[in-house]
């Protein structure tokens, strides 16, 4: 089983909590950051791995002194522009940029070795800027506030293993061609309405499209690699839609709960009885059923 970048119940937990937070709250961090925040001071010019996690910084400008740096974690801080990077260039294992107030995707020219690149739960709009990072092997952009009709700006990450959109505004699943390396695609919590654009993407283990307005499994029968697939909170209502995963030999998990078929017919309040039975049948192979073992 390939290693999994991410976990289940840990993604879906930061999403709750993102989510929870209103665009009210939002403004008045924006309003008192300037006020809270600290400069970035570097002790270690020549430290290789860096954590400056929850420091309130107000700006990453100073990082550029950090040349020999491979790791450099700046998570949940009040970073607003991304800068100070150009002379890193021994920047390879990790960027981590996540939890800030970040708008746009810049300053990213020299990082042309970076494998692993995290800018969660920040304010950014377009997916740009970043398709010279030819190394990347996982990128993280969930919970911020792009909203776009297609997945753009990504066709040169061919190493690209593992992305995740979670949480955005995304509506169609397209410009995923050349991603034949992608081994776990998440776009769980946004408004796709299709399972489509995947054609190319025979190495996907991991598929997450769970909480969208989806209403049949279709398109996937081809992905004899999948391990775990998760869809619950869609619309699939149609049994037979489950004769799309049957050639997943390998898969172990899967999640459809709350959608329409999770409940039972002739009292939609109630869950269907034979719910994980009928799962069972179709797809003996699995492990797991939502979030609980199979006997």
């Amino acid at each position: 089983m390939a290693q999994k970048y991410l976990n289940k119940h840990s993604r879906m937990e930061d999403s709750a909590q993102e989510g929870a937070f209103s665009q009210g709250e939002e403004d008045m961090d924006d309003a008192t950051s300037d006020e809270q925040g600290r400069e970035l001071i570097i002790a270690d010019p020549n430290a290789v791995d860096v954590d400056f996690n929850h420091c309130k910084l107000i700006s990453m400008a100073n990082v550029n002194q950090l040349v020999k740096a491979e790791t450099i974690c700046l998570r949940q801080n009040l970073i607003k522009k991304i800068e100070g990077l150009e002379s890193l260039t021994q920047l390879r294992e990790s960027l981590d940029l996540s939890y800030n107030r970040i708008k746009v995707l810049e300053g990213l020219d020299t990082l042309t070795n970076l494998h692993t690149l995290y800018v969660v739960n920040n304010k950014i709009e377009k997916i740009q800027n970043i398709n010279h990072l030819v190394h990347l092997k996982l990128l993280e952009l969930g919970s911020n506030r792009i909203r776009i009709t297609e997945i753009q700006g990504l066709e040169a990450l061919v190493n690209l293993k593992c992305l995740s959109v979670q949480s955005n505004r995304i509506t169609k699943i397209k410009g995923l061609e050349t991603l034949e390396n992608l081994e776990e695609f998440y776009a769980d919590h946004n408004g796709i309405s299709k399972v489509e654009g995947l054609d190319k993407n025979v190495k996907l283990t991991t598929l997450d499209l769970a909480s969208n307005r989806i209403e049949r499994i279709e398109n996937v029968s081809h992905l004899v690699e999948m391990e775990e697939f998760w869809f619950n909170d869609n619309q699939i209502e149609n049994w037979d839609d489950l004769k799309q995963l049957e050639p997943m030999k390998k898969l172990v998990t899967v999640y459809l709960e709350r959608n329409p078929l999770y409940y039972d017919s002739s009292n939609p309040s109630q869950i269907c009885p034979n719910y994980r039975r009928k799962i069972k049948l179709a797809l003996p192979q699995v492990q797991q059923i939502d979030a609980t073992l199979c006997k």
